[in-house]
C-alpha cells in the first residue's frame, strides 16, 4: 500500500487486521476494568479456542486471547504483555528456548493499531497449549532498569 495510505485497522482476530470502517462488538466475555497506571486500563477479555483442522490451520493447539484495552492517549512506552499457558498454575517450559512458552507485545496489535483516545481498542493473540495446559496467565509489565515490573498477573478463564 502507498505510505501515504493510512485506512482505519483493527485486529478482526489473530490471525486478521481489518482494514477500513468495521464494526465489531468489543464487548469482552469478562469484565474486569483493571487500571494500569493513569493511562491504560484492560477493560475485559475474552478466550475462545482457536480454529483448527484444515484448511484453517493445521497448527497445534491453541486459544485467541481477545483483550479489550481502553487507552487515554498513546500505549506507554515500556509498558509490555506477556500470555503464559500454564499447567497447574504453573508456566510451562519451552523445550526450544529454555524459557518458558509465552506470546510477547510491546503493543496492542503489535503497534499496527492506533488507538483513538479513549476508544476500546482490541487485541488479539493466539497462545499455544500443550495438551497439559489448563490456564493462560496474563502479566502486564513495565521495563525498568534492572529488568521487568509486573504491574498485573491476573490468570484467565477458559470459556
Amino acid at each position: 500500500m502507498p505510505g501515504d495510505l493510512t485506512p482505519p485497522r483493527t485486529a478482526f482476530s489473530a490471525d486478521w487486521l481489518a482494514l477500513g470502517a468495521v464494526q465489531i462488538n468489543d464487548a469482552p466475555a469478562q469484565t474486569i476494568a483493571a487500571a494500569i497506571g493513569d493511562d491504560v486500563t484492560l477493560v475485559g477479555y475474552t478466550v475462545t479456542s482457536a480454529p483448527d483442522g484444515a484448511p484453517v490451520t493445521t497448527a497445534a493447539r491453541a486459544v485467541d486471547v481477545t483483550l479489550v484495552w481502553q487507552i487515554a492517549a498513546d500505549w506507554p512506552s515500556g509498558l509490555g504483555v506477556s500470555l503464559r499457558p500454564t499447567a497447574g498454575g504453573a508456566w510451562i517450559p519451552d523445550p526450544t528456548t529454555g524459557g518458558v512458552i509465552q506470546r510477547d507485545a510491546a503493543a496492542p496489535v503489535q503497534g499496527l493499531v492506533t488507538p483513538a483516545p479513549g476508544a476500546t481498542t482490541r487485541d488479539v493473540h493466539r497462545v499455544p497449549m500443550p495438551n497439559h495446559a489448563d490456564g493462560v496467565m496474563l502479566i502486564v509489565y513495565r521495563a525498568t532498569d534492572t529488568g521487568f515490573e509486573n504491574l498485573l498477573e491476573l490468570p484467565l478463564k477458559i470459556e
